[in-house]
């Protein structure tokens, strides 16, 4: 009877370890496809950044967001964006898509302030929207703008709605218009209303080259003929992100989708 119950126990436990042992197996295989996804996520994150870098270098850095660019963007862009997407679909292991409309046309979120920044045809946007979290978060803009040698001449505010330091509806203000040679440079300063307008006509030979405008809410707007290098820096009350709305997947045992993080 003894050797019976002795019997009986050891098998009972050799079933439990046996058990124990599979579950670990299935837990360190799930962990491993868990680090495995994530870690093709991150690089497919990593290379559209690497790809957009080439033609717009974004940067946070705080509660500061800046775009640092030669426009009009090339064409190449979206081609490159849609290579790579091509070529990750084709040739991974694992099964993954990306979705890049909004990234191939140069159109961003600042994040989680909900803010826009897009590209058009001759223009530059920063558009928040109408809420505190957004628009009421904006502190001030930094504008840099570079015109090719003697293609720039003159800058003067057409119109400009002013408010008082320290009021909830201001922003300050700097616009840097120059030519690549700095024959031509002026800066204007001021503190403006984010809920009026302001338009800073730019001029060659009397014949307008661009203009700066900012308006209601809190918007910023260069509209440009020609080429011109901008640097356009936005401060917010807050800390803040770039990414894309668009949105990329990693699907195989474990699953990663998410939207796209720039900087």
């Amino acid at each position: 009877m003894s050797v019976l119950l002795l019997a009986i126990s050891l098998v009972s436990l050799a079933i439990i370890l046996s058990g124990q042992s599979a579950k670990s197996k299935r837990t360190v295989v799930g962990i491993m496809d868990i680090d495995r996804v994530s870690d093709q996520y991150s690089n497919m994150e990593g290379q559209l950044s690497k790809i957009l870098s080439s033609r717009i270098n974004v940067s946070s850095k705080g509660n500061e967001i800046t775009f640092n660019e030669s426009l009009p963007l090339p064409s190449q862009l979206a081609q490159d964006l849609d290579r790579f997407a091509a070529f990750e679909s084709e040739y991974s292991d694992l099964n993954m898509s990306m979705e890049l409309a909004e990234l191939e046309n140069a159109t961003f979120m600042i994040m989680p302030n909900g803010i826009e920044v897009a590209h058009e045809t001759g223009a530059f946007y920063i558009r928040p929207s109408d809420t505190p979290e957004s628009a009421g978060a904006v502190q001030h803009y930094d504008l840099n703008i570079t015109y090719p040698a003697a293609s720039v001449d003159n800058a003067v505010w057409q119109s400009i709605s002013y408010s008082s330091n320290g009021s909830a509806d201001a922003v300050w203000v700097h616009v840097r218009v120059r030519d690549a040679s700095f024959a031509f440079m002026n800066d204007f300063y001021a503190t403006l209303d984010k809920y009026s307008n302001s338009y800073l006509n730019i001029t060659q030979g009397g014949v307008q080259v661009g203009f700066v405008q900012f308006s209601s809410p809190a918007a910023a707007q260069v509209n440009y003929s020609g080429n011109i290098g901008l640097k356009a820096s936005i401060g917010l009350a807050n800390q803040a992100h770039v990414e894309a709305n668009d949105t990329i997947s990693v699907l195989a045992s474990a699953n990663r989708t998410g939207r796209v993080r720039i900087a």
